[in-house]
């Protein structure tokens, strides 16, 4: 409850929408009080022989064609029809005000989790699934729109007409009226009983439902590998299981609302058929007219609608709670990293210094250890070490995907958290092994880092990046739509467009994660002509794999179970004889052995290790092959 308080601050927003709601809502109860009316005229004063009413006389005398039972007869049925379309006409009005509210209400919500989620930190995403991640943003936010359009507003409605209909029944015949309300208490005990087990039925099938998303986005995102490993029958069975999972928990939570329905409507009826036996009984002692009895069991049922809509309101209260849940568990996940209270903006020149930074992802874990290290405008700095040791975190705290646990990161003098997020990441270009290309047209992926740049400086910056041949070869040239992932493009190709995307951010700070490792030779080099123009000026880390990509490097460090281990130019680390020398050594030997191929990580696996075991040298950890995250052996997939 305490959570769905909260989402009534979505409402203010749209109070003027709501009045509408609410008025027309009003608008189609006052017409429904009128409908039972015809019938009372119809059965007492037609086809009964009780005298007219002297207003219903005076209204007749005006009336075209209004004499005699037959004349009453026919504007009974006109009236009918009217009352209809005008209630029919004002429940359309109400339908369409309220869509239009409570889409408004669940598209605000559901932007402001959207807006959370950009700000948490790469290793919150990697520990959830995608598709489940997906499934909250795109359906729990209607959690505010059933609290407010199917909760709330039916509740006040509900409150208003049950006074409405208890005042006209009363008027009608008080004891019947007694009767017909001592139902409620039984409601509220329905309630009571099954509240609890409902919302909990309903969070069970939202996770489902979030489940069986990510099932479904995992295996369409991976469909190269499923298809050509022939494992689309595994995938399928995957999905049916996830699917029968999904059923039963659709099943249990609606055979717990039929058990409710089944348990309010017995109430009711119960009240119904007391009210029936009791009125007949007056009918027949001459206390009241068959056409008045009609009435009053028309304005019992009226009054039991809105009781039914209070009741229900628990059950739609308590789905929306479960959906809640799901969307405030994200939403009270603090950002982190987040701008510290006296965070400045700052355009920085790019003197950068690591002071002793350690790092873990888990408690007794480390993954980088006392690191110190310096980097200045016009330098290039690489780094290199076995997988695992910690590389990535290294340059992933830079631009502040995390902090460190201890020590301190600056630029140009100035703590990282002393700066403002988006200030400190528009000054840092970042070019990864997998680079991700959009769905969008050549030159918005090129401009995504900058949408106001002009198609000149487009253009200049894919020159720059070798990649201005190919773009004007495609078919709409840079209007070109790329495919998701840049699955129309080769490997360079989408590499050389992330490149010209840093080149037009044109950041004091780069930060190159394995740019070319899984580039041929020929690739590799332009690649390399490319990154050598776009180096020039700026600070620059470079982790690599292929060790003879940076040995023009002005410092190499050497990375080895988060400590460094070795700095130095190329020649001073071949000279030291340690490490790097046998990482190169023995890539060299590889290389003269098969040109075409350099073994990477298996080598300074084994290296590092020492026995070949690849998981000794990791120390349990994994990095992250696009260069955003380190997570360890440990961390939930």
């Amino acid at each position: 409850m305490r959570r769905l308080l909260r989402l009534l601050r979505y409402v203010r927003p749209h109070w003027r929408g709501l009045v509408g709601v609410l008025g027309t809502m009003g608008l189609s109860t006052a017409i429904g009080l009128l409908e039972p009316w015809p019938i009372k005229l119809f059965v007492d004063n037609v086809v009964g022989n009780k005298p007219w009413p002297h207003w219903l006389q005076s209204v007749l005398n005006v009336l075209p064609g209004s004499g005699g039972k037959r004349g009453l007869m026919l504007w009974i049925a006109i009236t009918t029809v009217f009352l209809f379309l005008l209630g029919t006409l004002a429940g359309m009005l109400n339908s369409l005000v309220t869509t239009t509210v409570s889409q408004r209400m669940t598209l605000r919500l559901g932007g402001d989790l959207f807006a959370h989620l950009q700000k948490l930190s790469p290793l919150f995403h990697h520990r959830r699934p995608l598709g489940d991640t997906i499934a909250r943003v795109t359906g729990d936010p209607s959690c505010v729109s059933i609290l407010v359009i199917d909760g709330v507003v039916p509740l006040v409605h509900s409150v208003v007409l049950i006074a409405a209909m208890f005042s006209i029944i009363w008027a009608l015949q008080s004891t019947l009226a007694l009767i017909g309300l001592a139902v409620a208490p039984f409601l509220i005990l329905s309630m009571k009983l099954f509240g609890g087990r409902m919302k909990h039925r309903s969070r069970s099938q939202r996770d489902y439902e979030g489940v069986m998303m990510n099932v479904v986005e995992r295996t369409l995102s991976a469909i190269p590998v499923v298809q050509s490993f022939t494992r689309e029958d595994v995938e399928n069975r995957r999905y049916v299981e996830t699917g029968n999972h999904l059923v039963h928990a659709y099943r249990r939570s609606i055979f717990m609302s039929m058990w409710f329905k089944l348990a309010i409507g017995t109430v009711t009826t119960v009240g119904t058929g007391a009210v029936l036996y009791v009125g007949g009984t007056y009918v027949l002692d001459g206390k009241m007219t068959a056409g008045s009895v009609l009435v009053f069991l028309a304005y019992l049922g009226a009054l039991y609608d809105p009781l039914h809509s209070v009741t229900y309101t628990s059950s739609t209260l308590q789905y929306a709670a479960a959906q809640a849940d799901r969307v405030m568990e994200i939403m009270e996940t603090e950002i982190d990293p987040a701008d510290s209270p006296d965070a400045v903006d700052m355009t920085v020149r790019g003197d950068i210094r690591f002071e002793d930074v350690s790092f873990a992802y888990e408690p007794d874990t480390p993954v980088l250890q006392h690191v110190s290290l310096e980097a200045h405008p016009g330098e290039v700095v690489a780094i290199v070490g076995p997988t695992g040791a910690g590389k990535t975190t290294l340059v992933n705290m830079l631009i502040r995907f995390f902090d460190p646990q201890s020590g301190r990161i600056t630029m140009d003098g100035r703590d990282l958290r002393d700066i403002r997020l988006k200030s400190l990441r528009t000054q840092v270009a970042m070019v990864l092994q997998d680079p991700f290309i959009f769905p969008m047209t050549a030159a918005e992926n090129i401009a995504y880092g900058r949408p106001d740049a002009t198609r000149e400086e487009v253009e200049a910056a894919a020159r720059a990046a070798n990649a201005h041949e190919y773009i004007s070869a495609l078919p709409e040239g840079y209007e070109t739509v790329i495919g998701e992932r840049g699955g129309t493009l080769s490997g360079g190709e989408k590499q050389r467009l992330s490149i010209a995307r840093a080149f037009l951010k044109d950041a004091p700070v780069l930060i190159l994660d394995e740019p070319t490792s899984a580039l041929d030779a020929f690739t590799e080099s332009m690649l390399m002509d490319a990154l050598g123009r776009l180096m020039k000026g700026r600070v620059t880390f470079i982790i690599a794999h292929r060790l003879s990509t940076i040995r023009e490097a002005d410092r190499i460090v050497v990375i080895d179970h988060g400590r460094i281990v070795e700095t130095g130019t190329h020649e001073e680390l071949l000279a030291q004889g340690g490490l790097y020398s046998g990482l190169y050594r023995r890539q060299m030997e590889i290389a003269d052995h098969d040109p075409l191929e350099i073994v990477e990580e298996d080598v300074e696996e084994a290296l590092a290790s020492g026995n070949g075991h690849p998981e000794a040298a990791s120390n349990g950890h994994v990095e992250a092959s696009n260069g955003h995250v380190e997570t360890g052996e440990r961390e939930p997939a």
